[in-house]
């Protein structure tokens, strides 16, 4: 289904334990760990025939337009958004290096509690990431 003129990335979060439907099929994540609280997973990431295997990453998950999962992927305190197309099993967007807690706010990822201050990326209306001043 395309998206009109100004139509908005249309986001819903993904509950870290349950399988979602995606337009690619069932959505699984594998490769998690323990932590209740704070979950992270190391893969692959699949929906229907599409298998991803994205880096380390955690929340908060988003699924927009019911195919573009949005995680955020980690080494150490580097952090990155990163938008995988679940139709065409791609990496859709990925964002530049971001550091501290991250947080899924309407159609935005913020990151903030470092040194830098709050850094905010906003989500189009072609699910792309746009970094905020």
């Amino acid at each position: 289904m395309a998206q009109g003129v100004g139509a908005a990335c249309k986001l819903s979060d993904l509950p870290s334990d349950d399988t979602v439907s995606t337009q690619a099929g069932p959505l699984g994540l594998e490769g998690r760990d323990g932590d209740a609280q704070n979950p992270s997973w190391l893969g692959p990431v699949r929906a229907g025939r599409c298998e991803l295997s994205p880096p380390l990453f955690s929340g908060p998950l988003a699924l927009g337009n019911g195919r573009y999962l949005f995680l955020v992927s980690y080494s150490g305190s580097q952090q990155r958004v990163e938008v995988y197309d679940l139709l065409h099993c791609r990496l859709h967007d990925r964002s530049a290096v971001l550091y501290g807690k991250a947080q899924r706010l309407g159609a935005r990822y913020v990151f903030s509690g470092t040194a830098e201050g709050r850094q905010s990326l906003r989500i189009d209306a072609h699910c792309r990431l746009l970094r905020e001043q």
